[in-house]
């Protein structure tokens, strides 16, 4: 069975155990690496295990291993993502820090000198990686080394069994297929039938984990590919609407100016004077 194990190596040059992403969403998914995620501007909307994050301008949100998580951002936000392996800056010593359980602080909004310390690390980072100088591995590892420092010098840490954060085999099967079908016509029935599960079970089970009922959570995973078509394609609106799965323009065009508060056509418009604007 396919789950929704990232199976992606998050690998930069030399086989550095980590990669930076510049991203305006992700849908919903898990891996081993701890993520970092920054808001670098406008606003942005992180479920965690079920559980809904508000995210402005200069917030971070830290990830550890096996956390079910996607990332809905508005039109026009920017955000940077940072995945690395804790082998990076964690030898055996330190495995109990880092084995699923001790969770970390994992909401940074730069309203104390804490949180602030940690964002102005991860900028750092961020600068580092992208600069590639001589040793900037070393120089990143350290920074970790000090990011965690910080954390736990301050107590910003709690223990917690590792199985609360296991995520139902059966949500996996049914989210993976709504991943590989949803161009076509998916109900309440046709999840109940490859699941084998009651709609109701089914109900509770999106909304417990997404924060989502079925039906909301296709239309969002439908309206991300929508947005990155527009975005990416001269495509109109209705040949993008038929093929994410929306069965008439119209309500393409109201699903995704109840999401992201704009029109498909202006946000396409949005993205091509940002592209002359970078020009």
């Amino acid at each position: 069975m396919i789950n929704l194990y990232e199976q992606l190596q998050h690998k930069s040059g030399n086989d550095l155990p980590m990669k930076i992403y510049k991203t305006s969403g992700v849908y919903l998914h898990w891996h081993e690496e701890y993520e970092f995620i920054m808001v670098e501007n406008g606003t942005a909307l992180c479920i965690i295990n079920g559980e809904s994050v508000n995210l402005n301008k200069n917030t971070v949100v830290l990830l550890q291993s096996g956390i079910l998580h996607s990332i809905h951002a508005q039109p026009n936000t920017n955000i940077t993502a940072i995945v690395v392996s804790p082998s990076f800056w964690a030898d055996k010593s330190f495995s109990e820090l880092f084995n699923g359980q001790i969770s970390f602080q994992y909401i940074f909004d730069n309203n104390n000198p804490i949180d602030h310390s940690v964002i102005e690390i991860l900028k750092l980072i961020v600068n580092i990686y992208e600069s590639q100088r001589f040793g900037y591995e070393f120089i990143m590892k350290a920074k970790f080394a000090e990011l965690f420092a910080i954390l736990i010098k301050n107590e910003r840490i709690c223990h917690t069994p590792k199985q609360s954060r296991k995520i139902p085999e059966e949500l996996k099967t049914m989210m993976n297929y709504i991943h590989e079908h949803y161009t076509e016509k998916i109900t309440l029935k046709t999840l109940s039938a490859i699941s084998f599960y009651s709609p109701t079970y089914i109900i509770n089970l999106f909304k417990k984990f997404t924060n989502f009922t079925p039906a909301e959570y296709i239309t969002q995973y439908r309206l991300t590919h929508a947005q990155r078509k527009l975005k990416n394609s001269f495509e109109n609106n209705l040949d993008i609407a038929l093929s994410c799965g929306f069965n008439s323009e119209s309500y393409f065009v109201y699903a995704f100016k109840k999401r992201y508060g704009i029109t498909p056509r202006t946000y396409r418009t949005q993205q091509q004077q940002n592209r002359l604007d970078a020009e």
